[in-house]
């Protein structure tokens, strides 16, 4: 039976044996005489600074390593650990070379003489994890925020565009699969990645559930303008919204109707020309409020131009707010 007593095979916990523990850890031993200001630290500690060993340092030498941010942190823990002889932990960063390290310390004041004795541990991946489960719960928190304005302005879009609780719920169920479709185009495997989409890879997606709407190509097409990921759900409400109401009172309303997209970059802007066929006699019923309030948010314009063909809707942007709504 096991009383806890010593075995004469059990490990010692000399000074060797611990070394190799602290090695394991990655813990660098330092101490300070506060009342000369004589901090020694053992090899590894001078390596979690990038110090070159010498047989003391001071505070000032440590000071001159640690980031400006947490200067005041890192003075006021010492002072405090040297006054009130109380254990202390203090996270902060410094640079090591060009790096920055994260350095967590802890420490005691051993008796009346003022002496501290402490830990030096690299706690860099585990801030760097912390700041990047940070990163994500802000970012998701913005996402579900966005959600829930875009869901409830497409709600609003379709109520105002319909007189049936069967037509709003095809309209609304349309509207939220082409906002998913552009989501899947932007997110396709649901990792970190370049989330900026090339427009017409953009508006070949948006397009592709209408089946009398094409893209159009001329000389005049710009073939690799980005658009960032912000203004991606923007301008598939804008498509779907300019869809919609043709399906009610343009060239999609009708057998023969077709409608062409094009594209067009300038120096500084980007026009995309929403070209209605045989909707002309269906004028007076076109309605772009809706899409004119989006377009505006995205500091763009838009004008209308009715032909003996049909409808030209032009949407000009500024090139650099359409490529700078990159998430």
């Amino acid at each position: 039976m096991n009383d806890g007593s010593a075995q004469p095979d059990d490990v010692t916990w000399d000074e060797r044996h611990l070394r190799i523990a602290t090695d394991i850890a990655g813990v660098g031993l330092w101490s300070w005489h506060a009342v000369i200001d004589r901090i020694t630290m053992d090899q590894r500690a001078f390596n979690l600074w990038g110090l070159t060993p010498r047989a003391a340092v001071t505070i000032d030498d440590l000071s001159a390593s640690i980031h400006p941010d947490d200067q005041d942190k890192v003075h006021a823990a010492f002072d405090a650990v040297r006054d009130a002889g109380v254990d202390h932990h203090c996270d902060f960063r410094i640079w090591r070379g060009d790096e920055i390290r994260w350095i967590s310390a802890r420490c005691r004041c051993d008796g009346d003489d003022r002496k501290v004795f402490g830990v030096f541990v690299d706690v860099t991946a585990r801030m760097q994890a912390e700041e990047q489960r940070e990163l994500i719960a802000c970012e998701m928190r913005h996402r579900v925020k966005n959600l829930f304005s875009v869901t409830t302005a497409v709600a609003s879009f379709a109520a105002k565009s319909t007189d049936t609780k069967q037509e709003m719920l095809k309209d609304l169920t349309l509207r939220l699969q082409s906002l998913a479709g552009a989501y899947n185009l932007v997110h396709p495997r649901g990792t970190a990645q370049d989330n900026n989409i090339r427009l017409d890879h953009l508006l070949a997606a948006l397009v592709k559930p209408y089946s009398a709407v094409s893209l159009e190509n001329s000389p005049e097409t710009p073939p690799h303008v980005i658009v960032g990921e912000r203004c991606i759900t923007s301008m598939a409400m804008i498509i779907h919204d300019l869809a919609t109401n043709s399906a009610k009172f343009g060239a999609l309303s009708r057998d023969v109707g077709k409608v062409g997209i094009s594209c067009h970059a300038r120096a500084e802007d980007i026009r995309i020309i929403w070209s209605e066929y045989h909707s002309a006699e269906l004028n007076d019923e076109f309605d772009s409020e809706m899409t004119e309030r989006i377009v505006k948010q995205l500091n763009g314009s838009l004008s209308r131009d009715w032909t003996d063909a049909g409808l030209n809707v032009t949407l000009r942007f500024d090139k650099a707010t359409l490529q700078g709504c990159a998430g």
